[in-house]
């Protein structure tokens, strides 16, 4: 039996328990005055038939009532709690919770509080995240202009300066330029990404080979580094937009370069399942805590709090959003002082399915 059906079955169980107890007290009662009547000396048979029942009705509707405003007695209270609750709520306070005292964890009360504090819970995380978001999207356009601004004015004010500290701040308002230019080419490409419902221009191509060609791009960032990469990849085959897909790998490699100490170790690897293939991107990193873990995909999220790091926080989103696109799945494993793992699942080609193995 669902737990919906057997909340409405308790309540038809407790109603009617109601109605028994509340019939039974007022026979008793009636049998009561009328052993009393008789031990007086009163004919009862001279009362109306009428008058008996009618007095053995207002008993029962009195007694039903008590019962009623004992047993409802909490829920009024919760009424009350939740209209308080949703009034702070209201005025944006979504430190609210209501205690649950109820002893039955298959009631409705107990369901209701239950669902409530979650309710609560989600709206505090969605507002911090939207506090976040905002914080985080005006640090990242403010940083650059603000450097471009201040090395600007350096150059025209500085009346003594050498020719190499211009050349610096020249490479300074370059760099940030690129930046600048960079994060506003990734912004709207999450946000064309965000109103699409599938990729264009597909077709079948070798992910091994395109994964292999996309760590010759990066060839100068893992020198500078002295990062030595592993390969163990199969034959995979997908359908797939070629330069979507390529996104995805440039900026999970990005991450675990940036990520990974000198002289680190980055690994790709490939898992075949029956209906779908998992590429794997490891680094022997810092690793990230559970709080970063949660929200690692989120938009300009960046775990390093500082900014210390390069970046726009747009990556991981823009590749979690192309994967799904692609009718794949993107998850992140962690542990802190260890590394990090990107684990990307692509569907195979219908073709290309084989017997699970056991």
């Amino acid at each position: 039996m669902k737990k919906h059906d057997k909340v409405k079955f308790s309540l038809i169980i407790q109603f009617t328990w109601i109605i028994f107890i509340s019939f039974l007290i007022s026979m008793l009662i009636v049998l009561f005055a009328t052993a009393i009547m008789r031990w007086a000396g009163i004919d009862f048979r001279a009362f109306n038939t009428i008058l008996i029942l009618v007095f053995g009705f207002a008993v029962s509707l009195i007694l039903g009532t008590l019962f009623a405003v004992l047993f409802f007695k909490r829920t009024v209270n919760l009424a009350d709690d939740l209209k308080m609750a949703l009034k702070r709520i209201s005025k944006g306070d979504y430190s609210v919770r209501l205690e649950n005292t109820s002893d039955n964890k298959d009631g409705i009360l107990y369901d209701v509080i239950e669902n409530f504090n979650k309710m609560v819970e989600e709206l505090d995380s969605v507002t911090i995240l939207r506090n976040d978001f905002i914080s985080n999207f005006s640090h990242e356009f403010k940083t650059p202009i603000v450097s471009i601004k201040g090395y600007a004015e350096l150059i025209k004010n500085g009346k003594n300066l050498t020719e190499e500290q211009k050349q610096e701040y020249l490479q300074v308002i370059i760099d940030e330029s690129r930046r600048l230019s960079n994060l506003a080419s990734s912004t709207l490409l999450m946000s064309k990404l965000d109103s699409q419902t599938s990729l264009t221009e597909t077709s079948v191509f070798s992910v091994n080979e395109q994964l292999k060609q996309c760590v010759l791009v990066l060839d100068n960032e893992f020198k500078a580094k002295n990062l030595e990469v592993k390969i163990k990849l199969g034959k995979m085959r997908v359908d797939a937009s070629v330069d979507m897909l390529q996104q995805v790998w440039i900026n999970l490699l990005t991450n675990a370069i940036k990520y990974t100490p000198e002289n680190g170790i980055i690994r790709i690897t490939s898992t075949e399942l029956e209906k779908e293939y998992i590429v794997s991107i490891s680094d022997n990193g810092m690793g990230m805590n559970e709080e970063t873990l949660k929200h690692i995909f989120d938009k300009y999220y960046q775990g390093d709090n500082s900014h210390s790091t390069s970046g726009n926080g747009l990556g991981l989103s823009i590749a979690k959003r192309i994967v799904e696109l692609s009718g794949g799945k993107i998850e992140a494993s962690s542990t802190e002082g260890k590394g990090t793992t990107f684990s990307v699942r692509l569907p195979k080609l219908k073709e290309d399915y084989f017997p699970a193995r056991p």
